[in-house]
């Protein structure tokens, strides 16, 4: 049996969709445009929005280069005869991981048209709760890809110089869950608010899209 999609999908969709006529017969793509247009709960609107530019961007949230992965990659970047490290070639394996992890932050931002909104809003709603606003970025982001970000949701550790390869050691990062962990009181209560805006934006587009015309 097919399941029916849900509110999102239905939304998700409809921002893809070039048959946008407006149909008194059936529920269409537009009557979905329309009710998020109309609808009260703008920043569950904005962040159901954002979801679905998620899913259409690259999916990955950028890594800043670890140690190991500079270690990994200085080695990996050895002449032939050269078994040796040294402060040359870490700098420069540094340097080429950094330079990547910078392009994939800006290629992600210009799918992303809808995050700086979120995350002015969501700063300005931790700010007014007194709470810390420093990561608000981090945790928009880590809201939209939920996988561990050392692992990607693997839960074992990568063998010793392999990209692909897992050992059985378990993540350090998510304690072999495969999930991001939420860093503290304050990623849980910004989490908590999003679900329930997104959840209030759902149902009022959902009612507004089956409202008679």
């Amino acid at each position: 049996m097919i399941e029916a999609p849900t509110t999102q999908e239905r939304y998700a969709a409809a921002t893809q969709s070039s048959h946008l006529r407006l149909d008194a017969r059936v529920t269409g793509d537009a009557d979905y445009l329309i009710a998020a247009g109309l609808t009260k709960a703008r920043f569950g609107a904005a962040l159901m929005r954002l979801q679905s530019e998620w899913d259409s961007s690259p999916r990955r949230i950028p890594r800043r280069p670890t140690r190991r992965d500079i270690a990994w990659a200085a080695q990996k970047s050895l002449s032939r005869g050269v078994t040796k490290v040294t402060k040359e070639t870490s700098e420069a394996a540094r340097q080429k991981l950094e330079a990547t992890y910078q392009s994939e932050v800006a290629l992600l931002s210009m799918s992303l048209r809808s995050l700086k909104g979120v995350c002015q809003h969501l700063a300005i709603k931790l700010l007014l709760d007194g709470m810390s606003n420093e990561s608000v970025t981090q945790m928009v982001l880590g809201w939209l890809d939920q996988a561990c970000p050392f692992c990607r949701g693997r839960k074992l550790q990568l063998a010793k110089w392999s990209e692909t390869e897992l050992s059985e050691d378990v993540c350090g990062g998510c304690g072999g869950s495969g999930e991001r962990l939420v860093a503290g009181d304050v990623e849980k209560a910004a989490r908590a608010y999003m679900s329930e805006c997104i959840g209030y934006a759902r149902h009022e587009i959902k009612e507004g899209a089956h409202a008679p015309g």
